[in-house]
């Protein structure tokens, strides 16, 4: 069988089956083993609170204008979660459906939230931050990341980027090479006890195009 690979821009409204909410909740929590797992209480809690902020309309951060997808086969198997410029997030919508939630909240969700989401409100506005970059652990290894990458960048081919990524997550750090993000600064990742995970910042500017791009789209082609 042929496989069929999509990406999409979700918008504000769209509707979502309870099957994709519930994956699209999935794929953030897995993003990242500190940050997460910090802000909810298990990852069963993620997908039931994420899965209403997100039916509800979403917040400032957790939306579906901030989802670029990838679809496999039609089914959701990967996903950016990005914002533009500064983000001011309230989590006015996400502490109502924790609070409603048959969990208790995370001891290290005040942290979770004071630490990591506010660094992102110096951004400029001009620069778009990756915050998440998740392949469903299934179909790792198909040129899905790297496709979904590239789909990412021509759909944003005028504004500048910028990602943060574990140092052990070589892959990862590979993948956002070829697409053409270059180290800006090696500094200490997020984690709540004092043992922090080695993380790089990397930025991409808005001059990497043409023959480059081009011969980055070519690769994830014959992937």
């Amino acid at each position: 069988m042929t496989n069929t690979l999509q990406f999409e821009q979700l918008r504000r409204g769209q509707a979502l089956s309870g099957q994709e909410l519930v994956q699209l909740a999935s794929l953030i929590y897995d993003t990242d083993p500190f940050i997460y797992p910090a802000l909810f209480s298990s990852k069963a809690q993620a997908e039931r609170v994420l899965s209403a902020v997100f039916m509800h309309g979403g917040d400032n951060m957790f939306c579906p204008e901030n989802c670029f997808v990838g679809m496999l086969n039609g089914e959701l198997s990967g996903l950016v979660l990005w914002v533009a410029g500064s983000l001011k997030w309230s989590d006015t919508a996400l502490w109502a459906e924790l609070e409603r939630d048959s969990e208790p909240v995370s001891p290290g969700y005040a942290q979770a939230k004071d630490e990591y989401f506010s660094s992102y409100q110096t951004n400029p506005d001009t620069t778009i931050s990756i915050v998440n970059f998740s392949v469903d652990s299934s179909v790792r290894g198909q040129g899905v990341g790297g496709a979904m990458m590239c789909a990412f960048l021509q759909e944003h081919p005028e504004q500048d980027m910028e990602l943060f990524v574990l140092d052990n997550n070589t892959a990862a750090y590979q993948l956002y090479q070829r697409a053409g993000f270059s180290e800006l600064q090696k500094l200490d990742g997020f984690a709540l006890g004092p043992e922090k995970p080695a993380c790089t910042q990397m930025y991409r500017r808005v001059e990497f195009k043409s023959s480059e791009a081009e011969k980055f789209a070519v690769l994830q082609g014959r992937n």
